[in-house]
């Protein structure tokens, strides 16, 4: 008796939109496929083979696991649904009359699951040179079934799921500045570095300064270039002294800032992970690292709590933008200084790279090759991007007979980098037949294209509490008569 049980999903990969956000849930669909296969015998005919079908379980799981060089291996399960697709019931299978056939008797079985849309995007991350370490979804598929004397378990093949994260695609009737951040940035003395020029503006004077800063609210990682705009004023100041203040050279770094922690306890805090009696090593994972054998049996000690951050530069070359506005180009616009309530604007586009250059320290060449990532945030590791700015202010004129006084402001924005379906295109479906829940087949007909449709989201349709988002720039088409409608 041949049994074969094989998980056979829409689509290799699942598409999140937006935020992560507990109240919401995605579909993952599919069939489980059950094949019967009568033996071959020299002596007599082949029997047919008759099977109970007790039960059949569909099991997703997810899991983020982090194997470091610093604290050895840790691993947490981030959820675990299963579905039960014999239910109160019991189904008998047999390839009765179909015994001689060389190609097997199989049964679909469909199924629906209920993904969470909280759940982080599939990732690797860690130290993977001795196997996967990151953060992986896996289908599992469970049978039990018995014959006329005893019963048996069939466990199918586990099918890796992806899990891809996508912004929400802007609508047409949003405008730029919807999609744009701004920030006011008061300075104090704080802000100022006082080690790179002992000769330093006055703190009164650098306090009356107001900074208005914008970005995009997200930036699209299939882009080239982020729009930044810096508008600079003295509020509070006579005109006489903000006329000698003036701004120099305006600096900017972007960066991108991973972290690891060996704890999930502060993820944990913001989304519903199962509970301590169904995590490891209380309940190991089905697809755990191998190191995690090494824990079990205790001849690796358990890991103890760190966090490491590894920044990279996003910059091409790695270099900081240094933009001189006492050059001949910017000479004149900042003659007249900083006025009191006019403001002044500097606006740029800061570049970056999605190849990034290879790491110089040996001591972290376990993360592997740096890569341009998205924003995100996991149990045990999380991606930020920030763009550092640095203001060059001169003061001329003073009356103690310096020429000119200088002083640094420096502050840092967030940025969120996110990824578009437009920017990533979409991983090609597996293939499946058409069939029903358990209509046998013989010989299965060939397989067609299955093509999942770009239907868009709920959240995208409709806001949290229900009610339809309406989209103002296109009009509802005007009612036309029919010719038909107007001669009667």
């Amino acid at each position: 008796m041949s049994i074969k049980l094989e998980i056979h999903p829409s689509s290799s990969s699942l598409d999140l939109l937006g935020p992560p956000d507990p109240s919401s849930a995605y579909s993952l669909s599919g069939y489980i496929s059950i094949s019967l296969t009568s033996p071959h015998s020299l002596f007599e005919r082949r029997r047919a083979v008759r099977i109970i079908l007790r039960s059949l379980v569909i099991t997703f799981e997810g899991q983020a696991e982090l194997v470091t060089h610093e604290a050895g291996y840790t691993s947490v399960r981030l959820c675990t649904i299963s579905k039960e697709l014999v239910s109160k019931t019991t189904v008998e299978l047999s390839n009765d009359g179909h015994e001689d056939e060389e190609e097997p008797c199989s049964w679909h079985v469909m199924f629906d699951l209920q993904i969470p849309g909280w759940l982080p995007a599939s990732d690797l991350y860690g130290d993977s040179r001795q196997g996967f370490s990151g953060t992986q979804y896996n289908l599992f598929a469970t049978m039990k079934f018995s014959n006329v004397e005893e019963g048996f378990t069939a466990h199918a093949k586990r099918r890796e799921i992806t899990l891809q994260r996508f912004a929400l695609p802007p609508r047409s009737s949003e405008s730029a500045s919807r999609n744009t951040t701004y920030y006011s940035v008061t300075p104090n003395e704080q802000a100022t570095r006082p080690e790179d020029n002992p000769c330093l503006i006055p703190a009164d004077i650098v306090s009356k300064i107001e900074l208005l800063a914008s970005v995009p609210a997200r930036v699209n990682v299939g882009e080239e270039k982020i729009p930044f705009v810096l508008s600079v004023r003295t509020s509070g100041l006579p005109d006489s002294q903000a006329a000698k203040l003036r701004v120099s050279q305006l600096s900017l770094d972007l960066q991108q800032v991973e972290r690891y922690s060996s704890t999930a306890s502060a993820y944990a805090t913001r989304f519903p992970l199962p509970p301590e009696k169904n995590q490891p090593p209380n309940k190991p994972l089905r697809e755990a690292h191998p190191v995690h054998t090494l824990y079990d049996i205790g001849l690796l000690a358990k890991p103890f709590p760190f966090v490491l951050e590894d920044s990279h530069s996003l910059l091409p070359e790695s270099k900081r933008v240094d933009i001189q506005l006492n050059s001949a180009d910017n000479t004149r616009k900042c003659a007249k200084g900083l006025h009191p309530t006019k403001w002044f604007t500097m606006e740029s586009q800061v570049p970056f790279m999605r190849s990034l250059s290879p790491r110089k320290d040996d001591a972290l060449l376990w993360t592997g090759t740096p890569r341009l990532r998205e924003s995100s945030q996991s149990p045990f590791f999380s991606v930020a991007h920030v763009l550092r700015v640095i203001i060059t202010l001169s003061y001329e004129g003073t009356d103690d007979g310096k020429s000119c006084l200088t002083s640094f402001l420096a502050f840092s924005l967030p940025l969120n980098f996110v990824r578009t379906r437009s920017s990533h295109p979409r991983s090609p479906s597996p293939e499946r037949s058409d069939a029903s829940a358990f209509l046998p087949s013989t010989r299965l007909p060939p397989s067609q294209p299955y093509h999942v449709p770009d239907l868009p989201a709920y959240s995208q349709l409709f806001y949290p509490n229900g009610d339809l988002r309406h989209d103002d720039s296109i009009p509802l088409p005007l009612y036309t008569p029919s010719p038909r409608s107007l001669l009667t």
